[in-house]
C-alpha cells in the first residue's frame, strides 16, 4: 500500500526526506554530548520533571556546568533551519496526509530504518508508546506514553496526530517537542 504515488507514500516521502535531512543537521550542529553529559542531563531532567508542584523562580532549571558546556558548541541557528525544515515538510504533507485518512489503514504500518522506527496509525483509539523517528496518527482519541527518543539516541523526533481528544504522558524521557538535546516537533492538528 506504500508503494506508488498515494497519499501516504507520497507523504511519507517529504517526511521522511525532511527527517533524513534534519538528522544531518543535528548530527554537525547539535554539539555532540558526551555519554556522561547525556547521564547528568537525563537525571537532572527526572528530578525537576517529577515534582508535584515544581517552583522555577526557587530552583535551578539549569544545571550549572553541563547545559552551558554543550551549548557553547550548538550551532543555534542550524538547528533553528532544521526546526523550520521539520515544520515546512509537514505542512507539505498535510493535505495528502488527510487524504489518506479518508481511507486509513486498518492495521498500524510500523518499520524501522536506519534512523529510527516508522509508524502509522489510522483513524480508531490508539495507544502509543516507544521510541519513534517518525509516527503519524490520522485520527481518534489517542494514549501517547513515553513516546520519542532518549537523549542522545539520534536527535530527531517527529510525531503527527490529525485529530482527537489525546493524553500525552512522558516518564522517563523528554517527549517530542520538547527539543532537549534533538530538534523534536508534535505537529498535534485538531483536537
Amino acid at each position: 500500500q506504500m508503494v506508488g504515488d498515494t497519499p501516504l507514500a507520497r507523504a511519507l516521502r517529504k517526511l521522511l526526506f525532511a527527517t533524513a535531512h534534519v538528522q544531518v543537521i543535528y548530527d554537525t550542529a547539535g554539539g555532540k554530548p558526551t555519554a556522561s553529559e547525556l547521564a547528568a542531563i537525563q537525571g537532572h531532567l527526572l528530578l525537576v520533571v517529577r515534582k508535584p508542584e515544581p517552583k522555577p523562580e526557587a530552583e535551578r532549571w539549569l544545571m550549572p556546568g553541563t547545559y552551558h558546556d554543550i551549548g557553547a558548541r550548538v550551532d543555534v541557528a542550524a538547528l533553528a533551519g532544521g526546526l523550520q525544515r521539520l515544520v515546512a515538510a509537514v505542512q507539505d504533507a498535510l493535505p495528502d496526509l488527510r487524504d489518506a485518512a479518508r481511507t486509513a489503514p486498518t492495521a498500524p504500518i510500523e518499520w524501522n530504518t536506519p534512523l529510527g522506527k516508522v509508524g502509522v496509525l489510522g483513524t480508531g483509539k490508539n495507544t502509543h508508546s516507544g521510541e519513534y523517528l517518525l509516527l503519524i496518527d490520522l485520527g481518534g482519541d489517542d494514549h501517547y506514553e513515553d513516546v520519542g527518543r532518549p537523549l542522545g539516541k539520534n536527535g530527531v523526533s517527529l510525531v503527527i496526530d490529525l485529530s482527537g481528544n489525546d493524553v500525552m504522558r512522558w516518564h522517563d524521557r523528554p517527549g517530542p517537542g520538547a527539543g532537549v538535546l534533538g530538534i523534536d516537533l508534535w505537529a498535534d492538528m485538531q483536537g
